[in-house]
């Protein structure tokens, strides 16, 4: 039986992963730390980054500057799910991952991501969206470490809204949030 050319790509990628002796730019920092976090705890290969590598990831993370904007539809979702739960807050650090969760109840493991237009692509014989490959690992290493994740566009909420105008105060109503939005592994 053959492998699929995505297995064969993967099955080729890690071997180089552990070979990589210098990141140039910051989001090469970013994007190696999540894909050996993702490798590691969700596909349980092991990628060992040689002992320069190491030292010059935990100098990035010692030293990196991070842009972060919250958008009006952010702040929206996250003063309705603060209604409900006071812990709820935006932009949370979530330094093993070296990512912001957009918005985040770290005590009880909520996450709930808002997908601009970066995260998601048109695929353009079908005119479906779909998310992005980053956003797929990086749901699936959260959920791996017991999150419940939610992911939703603000075009998204604009419908939830109208559609429960009435009703935003009522816990059925977060119940039918969780329930439309939730990403599950």
């Amino acid at each position: 039986m053959s492998l699929l050319p995505a297995e064969r790509a993967f099955k080729r990628f890690v071997p180089i992963l552990s070979r990589i002796k210098k990141l140039r730019a910051p989001d090469d920092f970013h994007h190696f730390i999540f894909l050996n976090t993702y490798l590691t705890e969700v596909k349980h290969v092991s990628v060992v980054p040689t002992s320069s590598m190491m030292a010059a990831i935990e100098s990035y993370q010692e030293t990196a500057v991070y842009k972060v904007t919250t958008s009006h539809a952010q702040l929206e979702v996250a003063s309705f799910l603060k209604s409900f739960e006071p812990r709820f807050a935006c932009e949370v650090f979530y330094k093993d991952l070296d990512t912001h969760l957009d918005i985040a109840d770290e005590a009880s493991k909520i996450v709930v991501d808002m997908d601009g237009h970066k995260h998601n692509k048109l695929n353009q014989s079908t005119s479906e969206y779909f998310r992005r490959p980053l956003d797929l690992m990086r749901d699936a290493v959260l959920l791996a470490r017991g999150w419940k994740v939610y992911r939703i566009r603000p075009d998204e909420w604009r419908g939830f809204k109208e559609t429960f105008a009435t009703k935003m105060t009522e816990r059925s109503t977060l119940e039918a949030f969780y329930k439309m939005y939730a990403i599950t592994a």
